[in-house]
């Protein structure tokens, strides 16, 4: 993906959800908490 675009190189599962204000899918939701994120309310739809 780095060869495609330079930016991939900034991305990482750390960093994936700065600044997404908008709900995630639930399946989405079960994703990024397994990985451990604390998800605000506006990501969980509240």
């Amino acid at each position: 993906m780095i060869k495609v675009k330079s930016t991939a190189k900034a991305m990482s599962i750390e960093a994936a959800l700065n600044g997404i204000v908008t709900p995630l899918h639930l399946g989405a939701q079960d994703f990024w908490k397994e990985k451990g994120h604390n998800l605000t309310d506006a990501q969980l739809g509240q």
